[in-house]
């Protein structure tokens, strides 16, 4: 019997916070998505708070008891107080080159095969303009490798333009300058590709970057 339970909702809450209602056990909502899933709308009516990441969302709650908080942000990504950095300092730490522009492609952890698949169809073209970090998830690494490689061969790409692409299979927590940093591939990049996940808005935002969202259909 807990004293309190909070919950970000999805069909997996649903039974704890059905039994929470019954035992009249205390809830506290978050929301971080816009538009309010089944379960957060339905649970919000006997909520203590429900928290919410976007004003717009109070319109679809069945209380008046909210609070616009925001989306929680992970401690390594959020900007340190005073913080001035240098994006092409940041890009020669990375072995990048500092006077080209960077294109940062987000998949989400496990990777999203439409927007590999998007990146490797575009490759051609956008290799000889820009430089690429392509995070594809774990899963999809080798097969994105193996195909890169054949578009590099069928459209007779020169080696000095290959070493502008960068595909890492995640990008996590470094305490060193690293491709696979999520935090230096922000500071570094100049424009973000990105599933549209809510934590990933919050994440470019706070680090101010132009972004392309492609949400799921």
């Amino acid at each position: 019997m807990p004293d309190v339970i909070f919950a970000k909702g999805s069909f997996a809450s649903f039974p704890t916070l059905f039994i929470a209602t019954l035992f009249r056990i205390p809830i506290f909502i978050h929301e971080s998505d816009s538009i309010p899933g089944k379960v957060n709308k339905m649970f919000s009516r006997f909520s203590i708070m429900t928290f919410i990441s976007f004003e717009i969302t109070s319109q679809y709650l069945l209380t008046k008891r909210y609070l616009l908080t925001g989306n929680p942000l992970r401690g390594f990504l959020k900007p340190k107080e005073n913080e001035n950095i240098d994006i092409k300092i940041v890009k020669q730490s990375l072995g990048l080159e500092p006077n080209r522009n960077c294109v940062l492609v987000l998949g989400g952890s496990q990777g999203a095969e439409t927007i590999n698949d998007l990146v490797l169809d575009s490759l051609p073209l956008l290799i000889n303009e820009v430089e690429i970090i392509h995070q594809s998830g774990p899963n999809n690494y080798e097969r994105v490798r193996r195909e890169a490689e054949v578009m590099f061969r069928e459209f007779n790409i020169d080696e000095q333009f290959k070493q502008y692409y960068h595909l890492v299979p995640f990008l996590e927590e470094k305490d060193t300058p690293s491709l696979d940093s999520l935090r230096d591939c922000l500071l570094a990049s100049d424009l973000v590709v990105s599933r549209s996940g809510s934590g990933s808005i919050f994440e470019i935002a706070a680090f101010g970057k132009p972004a392309i969202l492609i949400p799921l259909p």
